[in-house]
């Protein structure tokens, strides 16, 4: 759903009505896509450091579920997988990244609540998952584990999908809508109750709407910016979040009231928010829990200024918050509060003027199930094995290579074994971090016992382990001086 964000109900005591600073940017519980290459956050456990960090260029949350891609193009997703969100053939929770199936070529993804969606380096779009109301777009309502074309879209250059409908944006500029169409929302001037209007398998024009630049789909209303800066809305209007000065859901587009600089644009369930040209945020719609950010919480139904915040570069909306990353890269989160999604360290809000430093604790996501890479594993070898000796005492030194292309971040250990009537031989040996194709030695002394008889033959194995890594083995055997 590009920058949108959905959540159920819950008490408005815990709200916050102004921007809070965050230190880095919330990905929110549910249906936000984050357009920008940051390190990917959550909350509560800190990082693991058996597997390398996620490297993405892009990333976005859904209901229960997110994706990323990774710098190569290839789009892994983790999380919730009982309608195939994930792409990768299976109805399986992943906890950690999984690549989809067969889509290696990506340049752009998104995610609704259920079902997420790409475009592909051709230009073709493909989504998966939940398609009850035909947001996948294939013409048909059938679920889908793996990647499958949407129809007759493969020019796109823009993508976003939100609860249960999917937007995208052609070469040419014409934006493109399909799945839920309840109020309006995929802007094919449809009257509500029209049966056939309930819903669209596969993409129709935004009718009117052929010069777009970006596009937002939130829970049941779409948001666009045309070439001009003009922003304009279709769809539920109930709370204002069409942002023109009425409560009257639009079948088509419908400029929004004094927005016509707009740079970027995102919409939630029941809001929206833009940033002007000049830097300024504004916010409309829904406000009971402060998520326009004006330090009320009264329905706006045209953009009202977000407080304190004059030069932001992003916008992201949640169904009952709103976070912002202003041009100096810190971030701002307000309005509901009771899952912790302001970032602010507890799941109460602050009501007043203050802002609130945010005290949050970022947790890597792992590429990869723990302590391996993933698509790639490291797999270890042991190399050279050579025996010098002396005093009485051999030192065996045990050369390790990890042979595959994924880097090991976990520590490397190597231990000996050997009859305990012959020799002893004390600790493991620990070796640091293997990148890919890199080798390290380490150093393994065996001592002899007093009573060990000359000339005895212990037969040694040394035995090479790392998490994420299959288990090695060497033997040697060793005379007894």
């Amino acid at each position: 759903m590009g920058e949108i964000v959905f959540e159920g109900s819950g008490s408005t005591m815990d709200d916050v009505v102004q921007p809070v600073l965050t230190r880095s940017w919330h990905p929110a519980f549910v249906l936000v896509t984050i357009a920008l290459a940051l390190t990917l956050l959550g909350f509560g456990m800190q990082p693991r450091t058996a597997t390398a960090a996620l490297v993405a260029d892009s990333v976005s949350a859904g209901a229960f579920h997110s994706c990323a891609l990774r710098p190569s193009g290839q789009a892994v997703c983790w999380g919730d997988n009982k309608r195939g969100q994930l792409g990768d053939g299976t109805s399986k929770q992943r906890s950690y990244p999984k690549e989809v199936s067969g889509l290696t070529d990506a340049v752009e993804i998104s995610v609704g609540a259920d079902h997420s969606c790409a475009i592909r380096s051709s230009g073709q779009v493909v989504c998966w998952g939940l398609n009850s109301n035909g947001q996948l777009g294939d013409g048909t309502s059938t679920r889908r584990l793996v990647p499958t074309n949407v129809q007759n879209l493969s020019d796109a250059r823009y993508i976003d999908a939100g609860y249960a409908h999917t937007c995208a944006i052609r070469q040419s500029g014409q934006a493109v809508c399909w799945g839920r169409d309840e109020f309006g929302e995929l802007g094919d001037d449809r009257e509500y109750g029209d049966e056939t209007a309930q819903e669209r398998h596969a993409p129709v024009d935004v009718q009117g709407l052929g010069d777009a630049t970006r596009i937002s789909a939130g829970g049941a209303h779409t948001c666009a910016i045309r070439q001009s800066g003009q922003a304009v809305c279709m769809g539920d209007n109930g709370g204002g979040q069409l942002g023109d000065g009425t409560s009257t859901n639009r079948l088509t587009p419908t400029n929004v009231t004094g927005l016509d600089s707009a740079t970027q644009i995102s919409v939630g369930s029941g809001h929206s928010c833009a940033v002007r040209t000049s830097g300024q945020g504004v916010c409309w719609g829904f406000n009971s829990d402060g998520v326009v950010g004006d330090g009320t919480d009264e329905k706006r139904r045209v953009p009202t200024n977000v407080k304190k915040l004059s030069a932001i570069a992003h916008f992201t909306t949640g169904g009952r918050h709103t976070c912002a990353i202003e041009q100096s890269g810190h971030t701002y989160c307000w309005g509901a509060n009771h899952y912790g999604q302001i970032g602010n360290g507890t799941t109460t809000g602050d009501s007043g003027t203050a802002f609130l430093k945010v005290r949050l604790n970022p947790t890597a996501v792992l590429d990869g199930p723990p302590g391996a890479s993933l698509g790639s594993s490291a797999r270890l070898k042991i190399g050279r094995v050579k025996k010098t000796e002396k005093r009485g005492k051999a030192i065996f030194r045990v050369t390790v290579k990890n042979t595959k292309a994924g880097s090991l971040t976990s520590r490397v250990k190597v231990c000996g074994a050997g009859p305990k009537k012959l020799v002893t031989i004390r600790g493991c040996v620990k070796l640091g971090s293997l990148a890919s194709k890199k080798s390290a030695t380490a150093s393994i002394k065996v001592a002899f016992r007093k009573k060990a008889k000359t000339g005895a033959r212990a037969r040694l194995t040394f035995t090479v382990t790392a998490k994420g890594a299959k288990k090695v083995k060497v033997k040697r055997k060793v005379k007894v001086p």
